[in-house]
């Protein structure tokens, strides 16, 4: 038999929590905090990177934190050598690996996709808001369907896009 064992991790969050103001209020966790934490998942990640591996499905729910310090967990999404990641989270997928009108994974993950995820969760980390979040307005509302905004670049940024209460200015 082949496999892995991983100790077990009690009193870890997910890295999902570090996206919640109240969470983030009662913890105590300032964008600092935040900051450093990504730091050193910068550093895993390009250690992983060095080595040839991607992470593939990476995403907030794939991290857990304990202390400060960030662990990866969803290693069986992990891609190297000859063995491809085909799974992926819709939110975190590159669009650039994606058909036009869906987001579903068509290219291969790489370090670049890995970096577009990262990006992504360092933004909604620190603004309370992911990049295609807030609400699309005016025409484009009926032209694009939410889901599919990234495919569109319509982010936060967007002039057509109401920025949410509760993001970060």
């Amino acid at each position: 038999a082949v496999g892995f064992t991983m100790q077990l991790m009690t009193g870890a969050q997910v890295l999902r929590q570090l996206t919640k103001q109240g969470f983030r209020a009662q913890a105590g966790i300032d964008n600092n905090a935040v900051v450093r934490m990504f730091v050193d998942l910068h550093r895993t990640v390009s250690d992983l990177h060095s080595k040839k591996v991607q992470i593939g499905d990476f995403n907030l729910l794939g991290i857990l934190f304990k202390s400060g310090t960030p662990f990866l967990i969803d290693a069986d999404s992990f891609q190297f050598g000859q063995f491809a990641c085909r799974s992926f989270t819709p939110r975190f997928v590159d669009p650039l690996q994606c058909p036009k009108d869906q987001l579903v994974l068509t290219g291969n993950h790489s370090e670049v996709t890995d970096w577009y995820a990262f990006s992504l969760m360092l933004f909604e980390c620190l603004l309370y808001v992911a990049p295609y979040g807030g609400v699309l307005t005016g025409t484009l509302a009926k032209q694009v369907k939410p889901d599919l905004r990234p495919l569109h670049r319509l982010s936060v940024f967007h002039k057509d896009v109401r920025y949410p209460d509760k993001g970060t200015p």
